[in-house]
């Protein structure tokens, strides 16, 4: 099985991209745990493909929490002529949570949804 949760907040606004005939969003997600009594945050690139993807891009901004449900890709790429490896997460859900930082808690883009 390959199933990933992780909860944390946007650390940029959500970037588009057309690969192919299809539109992905980006999301630049930010997780912390504490280790040795420091916190520590790990950085996370998450693709949301379709329509779920165009409203992350319409409804969310950096800074916002959110909640992602999806499946680690794991890729190789070339740069300076080596090969390096990364990974990132391939969004099934994301679900919004609290207000977006420049809107009120009361706004219509307030609280919570899911996609």
């Amino acid at each position: 099985m390959n199933a990933v949760q992780i909860v944390g907040y946007l650390g940029s606004d959500p970037k588009t991209q057309k690969v192919g005939e299809k539109n992905v969003c980006v999301l630049s997600v930010a997780t912390t745990y504490k280790r040795d009594d420091k916190e520590r945050t790990t950085w996370h690139q998450v693709q949301v493909w379709g329509p779920p993807g165009e409203a992350c891009a319409k409804h969310l901004k950096k800074g916002r929490l959110v909640g992602i449900t999806g499946r680690i890709d794991n890729y190789e790429y070339e740069r300076d002529g080596q090969k390096r490896y990364g990974s990132q997460v391939v969004a099934d859900q994301v679900h919004f949570l609290g207000a977006n930082p420049d809107k009120g808690e009361g706004s219509s883009e307030g609280g919570s949804g899911r996609w």
